[in-house]
């Protein structure tokens, strides 16, 4: 009876020591896969791994490598697409610049009854060149952006003082504070952007709010006007190129400035979108919180 027990416990505990070998190896083949997707997310590791084994953790590694794949081929054509594209248009700007500037130059010399209204019309054409190879520039990460830490409301105050000339009755009220790692010159476009649209929009004597603030682990910054808001229709498209927004009259560009801030805002891997309010209209920024510590080398 002794030497059957004794069997049975040693089955037992031989049952149980194969059981943790396989838990241990189990969760060791998890956690490598874990820290294959890691690398990869973080851009540690562009380099799909694929394993030669047969057995069900090979396919689920290989099928990982294979989308891994599929996703760099994807990038590396959206890229080249982008690149093409501010080609493209560098080159047509270019091949515009030359006689646009010929003809502007007729222009003051000719000094007729229409020469100014046609100068105007000629700065609007070569402002709306420059904007449009800036957007396309931006899109196709042509721009080597310069990140460092800054406050986020004196970038917001930076880029109004370069409004106030232009609408003294107007008022910026802004709340809130967090520091913010970005590109201080495109960032300071984007608000001066959303800002300029929020002042185009807004009565003499208007407000405009911007409000700064964290939650969880994303950054918001929400600017708000008191115009009224707009057409909930047209909400999703106001970021696409050429898209102008009521109110604007003769104030505004060619609608390219709120997609130059869309392309500036994903440049910083954050989002954009607005809403109507009791108010007016809200520009929403909300850019993820990456928190890192610098490697000493």
């Amino acid at each position: 009876m002794m030497q059957i027990f004794a069997a049975g416990v040693g089955f037992v505990l031989g049952a149980v020591l194969v059981y943790s070998v396989f838990s241990i190896s189990h969760k060791k083949r998890i956690k490598n896969i874990e820290n294959q997707l890691d690398e990869f997310m973080d851009g540690k590791d562009f380099v799909p791994s694929f394993s030669l084994s047969d057995d069900r953790y090979a396919r689920l590694i290989n099928n990982i490598a294979m989308l891994e794949e599929r996703y760099l081929l994807q990038t590396d054509s959206s890229r080249k697409t982008a690149k093409n594209n501010a080609e493209f248009i560098a080159d047509i700007s270019h091949q515009l610049k030359t006689p646009l500037a010929g003809v502007k130059l007729y222009c003051e010399m000719d000094n007729g009854s229409h020469s100014q209204k046609q100068i105007e019309l000629i700065e609007h054409m070569e402002t709306h060149i420059k904007s449009l190879l800036r957007l396309e520039k931006l899109k196709a990460k042509a721009y080597e952006l310069e990140y460092k830490e800054y406050e986020i409301k004196k970038v917001a105050e930076t880029a109004w003082e370069k409004l106030k000339p232009l609408y003294p009755d107007r008022k910026l009220i802004i709340t809130g504070n967090e520091k913010m790692r970005c590109d201080a010159y495109w960032m300071g476009e984007a608000l001066l952007n959303i800002l300029k649209n929020a002042c185009q929009h807004t009565d003499a004597n208007g407000e405009i709010s911007a409000r700064i603030f964290r939650a969880e682990k994303s950054l918001f910054i929400e600017i708000e006007d008191n115009g009224g808001g707009i057409d909930e229709n047209r909400l999703e498209s106001i970021f696409l190129r050429y898209t102008r927004l009521k109110n604007a009259g003769n104030q505004g560009g060619a609608g390219l400035g709120l997609a130059i801030t869309k392309a500036i805002t994903e440049s910083h891997h954050g989002s954009i979108f607005a809403q109507n309010t009791a108010k007016g209209l809200k520009i929403i920024f909300c850019f993820p919180i990456l928190e890192g510590h610098l490697t000493v080398l």
